[in-house]
């Protein structure tokens, strides 16, 4: 039952307002702060209501995250760590992940300019598994790169 419900189906659409956060990326550029709610008065009077179209999406998108979080903990579907949480509404790499820093938010993936795909608890498996196994290919490397300064040697891949 639960995992029927994390099906995509039954859960809020998230593709139906994306296009409204790419208008209001186009018309606000760097301006595009979701997080700040004060950030709608550094704007055009004409660019106020693309801001909370926006706004709004972001936060629908974040609610949808937490009924998905809620419904797979409690049916025992995923046990969804604080650094990987994104991944319920993103296919991102290891790096993308990184770089929406501690413990982001909905807002913070739109920001980025991630494009939304709410994740069967399947695919959100597979998506932590594909972060996992990118950050310790890094880490290797790196680990790599640090010994061969160390020993004067050049890396190998």
């Amino acid at each position: 039952m639960a995992e029927c419900l994390l099906d995509g189906h039954h859960v809020a659409p998230l593709g139906d307002q994306a296009a409204g956060v790419e208008v209001a990326r186009e018309q606000l550029g760097d301006r595009l702060d979701l997080a700040d709610p004060n950030a709608v008065t550094q704007l055009r009077p004409a660019q106020m209501a693309t801001w909370g179209a926006a706004r709004e999406y972001a936060h629908r998108a974040e609610l949808v995250a937490q009924c998905w979080l809620v419904v797979a903990q409690v049916g025992r579907l995923a046990n969804v760590h604080h650094d990987k949480r994104p991944l319920v509404l993103a296919d991102l790499t290891a790096e993308q992940l990184a770089e929406l820093g501690y413990r982001p938010k909905a807002e913070a993936v739109i920001e980025a300019g991630h494009r939304l795909s709410l994740a069967s608890p399947q695919e959100f498996a597979a998506r932590c598994q594909r972060v996992d196994e990118q950050r310790r290919q890094a880490a290797a490397a790196a680990e790599a790169a640090n010994n061969a300064a160390l020993t004067g040697r050049r890396a190998v891949a």
